[in-house]
């Protein structure tokens, strides 16, 4: 085979005319930054431009060089504010404010002269027009701001220029701050570059006994690299020694041509691979493939195909059509041989926050997936984005079952076993909330809390307008089984506490039953059950033989309270008094002709029928009275046992007079003993019975017959009690 020699083109002198440009170009801007620093109190200032025609920069053969490498051009206007406004333009730069310009590669008013990969622009810039002092900070476009001022003046009017050199932005644009307004002109005179790029070959020739180019690399790059669109990237010559060295891996995205006969891959352990090597032996690989199929080492020397397959950008595995990136015809095992094996969803460090998402099948991509922190499960990634530890699901969910269906028709939680939900935490509560509604700031809502060993039942009122309340407790069922309904200590079996108000009294409703309803008691030991209940008649008062769900023995009524009050009982059994009484109004006296004071009115005392207040009594003070009318109850312990009265006319009083029936009597036996039996008439002592002693005299005066003695003075005598 035909050797043939290709010789790259030498440009040495251009190279050394480019570091000869950047030597002096760095002088100059030394130079230039110091003139104008020490010019910043005066300086020139031209007037304002036109935007200028679009030209070619003179360029070296060698346009640019490794990065950080200087570039100069003939200076040119970017910016000047004092120009009618636009992206380069007015208008002037307000106080305090900060305004982007975007400079690379559009250049401004400059046209297309720089190229791209400009990384910082040398530049002088000018501020003119200041309104007083103040000072300018640049930085680079999506940076943040720096502390430290470009140009500082201290007065109004003032016209400073000074040379820098700005960092540029990702997106080729900077930031300039001012503090006070004033106009900015800004003159580029050169750029840095981050790559080096040719219009030709860059030929090196050296002439000793180890490389002409050395490569080495001590972070995780390539120590050479070389890309080209059609012709070889790296071209290496060498006159005896290898054309190429490597003391790493080699990694090539194209072609590796060997040219030359006899020339080839040298490995390390001295065998040679030549591109007219078949196999079978001599260091050379033997065998076939088919295309897109990655190889397979069959024995030391022959390659095959594996099940791994590449179709353009997609990878598959088990297939020879992979329809994605990677694409896996067969189950999958993820061992890492730790616990856990780990999946990232992302190959960068931080929080990503991204999905791994678990389709049906490219043409029918109903979703699910599983987000770093989080799960979602649902037909289409955009239902929700779930945060970290957040479980959404936009479907139902079934533990233990797979019905779904409930009296209330689908349910989205359904959960079959004994031991269903249960609740761990601090004070654990399940709330409740219900959005049906419109126009409120918070939607109400139910809350079921338990709180050391107490069940409470609260509600969240809806709410139209701030402030809004917080929960209200209803209900409680505490540790020992007691329920309240309206409080929060139950202190019997069932405690209720208020309600709705009810009447204009200010009764509060706390417990109502439908007409007909009854409450029932359990048999007592004779087997009878009693109740209360409400029918149209009114509330009857009942016992029956029947147990709860039977008819097998009426209803037996004791006692009604008819609609119109009246009040039908069988036998009514008082245990609580011995007299018949009514309400009265009493009013005391003093006899005439005594000095003595007037004498309160005291149970015990015999009264009479006031002539001067209809309707009403007066303290007895005449013997034998015919007024008389009945004794105030309640003296000796003894109290009615009937009180009768209407309230709101003149039948009521405040006083219960005993009409009928035994009660105590204040007598007087000044004027003869009293023994049982005795019938007994009013006296002149003020409220006193005394002993009839004249029985003609007495007709229609008699109170009572004595039960009880009283052999002299005064004292309490039993009375029963039969006006005559």
């Amino acid at each position: 085979m035909e050797r043939t020699m290709m010789r790259p083109t030498t440009i040495l002198h251009p190279l050394v005319a480019s570091i000869k440009q950047l030597a002096l170009t760095v002088l100059c801007g030394v130079l230039l930054s110091s003139s104008a620093l020490l010019a910043q109190d005066s300086p020139a200032v031209q007037p304002p431009q036109p935007p200028q025609s679009k030209q070619s920069t003179p360029r070296t053969h060698l346009r640019q060089g490794q990065p950080g490498v200087y570039q100069s051009f003939q200076p040119c206007r970017m910016v000047d504010t004092r120009n009618p406004d636009g992206p380069s333009g007015g208008p002037k730069l307000a106080a305090g404010g900060t305004r982007n310009f975007s400079l690379v590669p559009s250049g401004g008013d400059c046209g297309d002269t720089l190229p791209a990969g400009v990384t910082a622009l040398a530049m002088n810039m000018t501020i003119t027009g200041t309104e007083n002092g103040g000072f300018l900070t640049v930085w680079p476009g999506g940076g943040e701001q720096p502390n430290a001022s470009v140009i500082n003046w201290t007065s109004s009017g003032t016209t400073v220029a000074n040379a820098i050199i700005v960092p540029v932005g990702a997106d080729g644009s900077i930031n300039i701050f001012s503090s006070d307004a004033t106009h900015v002109l800004l003159d580029v005179s050169g750029y840095y570059l981050s790559s080096l790029e040719t219009d030709d070959q860059l030929g090196i020739v050296a002439n000793n006994a180890t490389a002409a180019i050395v490569g080495q690399n001590n972070g995780g790059g390539a120590g050479v690299r070389g890309e080209a669109t059609s012709g070889p990237g790296v071209y290496g010559q060498s006159a005896s020694g290898p054309a190429g060295y490597f003391a790493g891996p080699v990694e090539v995205a194209g072609n590796l041509n060997v040219i030359g006969e006899g020339n080839g891959i040298v490995f390390a352990d001295g065998t040679t691979q030549t591109t007219a090597a078949t196999g079978g032996g001599g260091g050379g690989v033997g065998g076939a493939g088919t295309a897109g199929a990655l190889p397979l080492w069959t024995n030391g020397t022959t390659l095959g195909d594996s099940v791994i397959t590449q179709s353009g950008n997609n990878v598959g595995i088990g297939t020879v059509s992979p329809t994605s990136t990677l694409d896996v015809r067969g189950n999958m095992v993820l061992d890492s041989g730790i616990n856990p094996s780990v999946l990232f969803t992302a190959a960068s460090g931080g929080e990503q926050n991204k999905y791994l998402g678990l389709f049906n099948s490219p043409t029918s991509p109903s979703a699910s997936g599983l987000k770093a922190g989080g799960i979602l499960v649902s037909d289409s990634f955009a239902f929700a984005n779930p945060e970290k530890n957040d479980l959404i699901v936009k479907g139902n969910i079934g533990i233990g079952t797979t019905v779904f269906s409930s009296i209330a028709g689908t349910a989205k939680l359904s959960i079959n076993g004994q031991n269903a939900i249960d609740i761990f935490g601090f004070q654990p509560l399940l709330t409740m909330t219900d959005n049906s509604g419109s126009g409120f700031i918070r939607a109400p809502a139910r809350r079921l809390q338990s709180v050391d060993g107490t069940l409470g039942f609260s509600r969240l009122p809806t709410c139209f307008v701030f402030p809004c309340p917080s929960f209200i407790t209803d209900m409680v069922l505490n540790s020992s089984g007691n329920l309240c309904i309206g409080t929060v200590s139950p202190v019997h079996r069932l405690s209720i506490s208020g309600g709705p108000t009810w009447t204009s009294n200010g009764w509060t409703g706390s417990v109502e039953l439908q007409n007909a309803a009854a409450i029932a008691w359990r048999s007592n030991s004779a087997g009878r059950r009693f109740g209360i209940g409400q029918s149209g008649g009114g509330l009857y008062f009942f016992h029956t033989n029947s147990d709860p769900g039977t008819t097998g023995s009426p209803a037996v009524y004791d006692m009604i309270i008819k609609d119109n009050g009246n009040v039908s009982v069988n036998v009514l059994e008082i245990q609580g008094g011995a007299d018949f009484a009514e309400n009265f109004d009493v009013r005391d006296v003093q006899p005439l002709g005594s000095d003595a004071p007037l004498t309160a009115v005291q149970p015990g005392m015999v009264v009479a029928i006031d002539p001067q207040n209809p309707g009403q009594l007066v303290v007895s003070h005449r013997a034998y009275s015919r007024h008389v009318a009945g004794i105030i109850s309640g003296a000796g312990g003894v109290k009615p046992g009937m009180l009768m009265g209407q309230a709101g006319s003149i039948a009521n009083g405040q006083h219960p007079v005993a009409l009928s029936g035994r009660v105590y009597v204040r007598a007087d036996a000044t004027r003869g003993a009293i023994k049982p039996g005795d019938l007994l008439t009013t006296s002149i002592v003020p409220g006193h019975a005394m002993r009839v002693a004249n029985h003609a005299k007495a007709q229609g005066a008699i109170i009572g017959k004595a039960m009880t003695g009283l052999k002299a003075g005064r004292g309490l005598v039993l009375v029963l009690v039969t006006l005559q």
